[in-house]
């Protein structure tokens, strides 16, 4: 429509329509010049694709009137018209296009760079063709480009592919950190040590279930991905929040290591954790005695310290933390560590630890094959049962 005259909108809604077509039609036509066709848009359309999908201008002497769903779109007067020289009717087709997303991309992120879904409107040239938005370099850590977005023609094969850009997913600089705590002797020390690193953590207190405590956690999230702090981690000095995920590493859960003064044991026992916030929402149940596993498949397990663990805050602490761990290295066939938890008997609570162990391998070997039997050992009302029962 760039080739002909179009005239102003505002000039077009001054002109009041009185139920008689013709005149109306006839004051349409003294806004325009008078030597040259001229196109008049409908200020009221209630809908504004059908602009875009203006393409041909017939030759004739008739009025051309453009409709979508009964509604006059746009009409083009030429040099000369009358409503004696009728009208030329063409209703505009807006051909069905679908988007699709990257399936290796969450669908959670949202995208800067580019409008796109009910804020893009294609014009009759591009829905032709495949639409495509590429992933800015900045975030794509492959060498060839990654697509982000595609705009498809629906029932047709496309006549092309349109490059449309790039697009920048809006990561949060900044991750939430969430503490979890229950009834740990030292949590609210604990909790002051994670302010001082992270002012902006927030805190999961008293939600009975471990598994009930994470959803908790992953609803008081606001980012994709959040870090979990345990009721008895002390965080180390030079640990710091700011680990980087890259874009398609984002449904991985991470762990980071720990250090475990009750034993000289160090690994993933009692570390930070990073979840995806998605996926831990959309978990129903727990299906396996670890958290971590039941969540994703993928778990990356990072070198570097971040707690101590300090679990033996007092007998029953003691024995829960020895127990449940001691349930997760049986049933892993982990003797090494397995004998580890039980090699100093000099510290504070030594013989909960050892009792612990001794208690979880007895548990795991009656119930060695009944998974359900197993969750239990992530029920703190139950391991306060169990070991109540036991201390008879």
């Amino acid at each position: 429509m760039n080739e002909i005259t179009l005239v102003d909108q505002d000039l077009v809604k001054q002109i009041q329509w009185e139920g008689d077509s013709e005149q109306y039609d006839l004051e349409l036509q003294g806004l325009g010049p008078e030597h040259e066709p001229f196109i008049v848009m409908n200020p009221w359309v209630s809908d504004s694709r059908p602009f875009y999908f203006i393409e041909d201008f017939p030759e004739t002497r008739q009025c051309v009137v453009w409709t979508y769903e009964g509604e006059w779109v746009a009409k083009m007067f030429p040099v000369g018209w009358t409503p004696g020289k009728q009208y030329l009717s063409i209703e505009i087709i807006i051909p069905k296009m679908k988007w699709v997303r990257n399936p290796n991309l969450s669908k959670h992120y949202n995208f800067r760079g580019t409008e796109y879904k009910q804020e893009f409107l294609p014009d009759a040239w591009q829905s032709k063709n495949e639409l495509v938005w590429y992933l800015d370099p900045e975030v794509n850590p492959l060498r060839e480009k990654v697509w982000a977005f595609k705009l498809m023609p629906v029932g047709r094969e496309p006549v092309g592919i349109i490059d449309m850009g790039l697009v920048m997913p809006r990561l949060p600089r900044v991750l939430d950190v969430i503490f979890i705590s229950y009834q740990e002797p030292n949590c609210e020390e604990n909790w002051q040590r994670v302010l001082e690193k992270a002012p902006y953590a927030k805190r999961v207190h008293g939600v009975t279930g471990i598994f009930e405590a994470h959803k908790a956690a992953a609803y008081l999230a606001d980012t994709d991905m959040f870090y979990v702090v345990d009721g008895d981690a002390w965080l180390v000095d030079d640990w710091r929040f700011n680990f980087k995920a890259e874009l398609f590493d984002r449904n991985i859960t991470y762990v980071w290591r720990s250090r475990n003064p009750f034993n000289d044991l160090d690994y993933g026992y009692g570390g930070v954790k990073l979840f995806n916030k998605q996926k831990l929402l959309r978990t129903k149940q727990w299906t396996t005695i670890d958290l971590t596993t039941t969540i994703t498949k993928h778990l990356k397990v990072i070198d570097r310290y971040s707690v101590e663990t300090r679990f033996n805050t007092d007998s029953f602490a003691t024995w829960r933390s020895a127990f449940r761990e001691g349930c997760k290295l049986y049933l892993l066939n982990d003797q090494i560590r397995l004998d580890k938890w039980v090699t100093k008997p000099n510290v504070k609570y030594s013989s909960d630890a050892r009792r612990g162990i001794k208690d979880a391998v007895n548990f795991c070997k009656t119930y060695y094959n009944d998974n359900k039997e197993l969750r239990k050992i992530n029920d703190y009302k139950w391991l306060r049962e169990f070991y109540k029962a036991k201390s008879k």
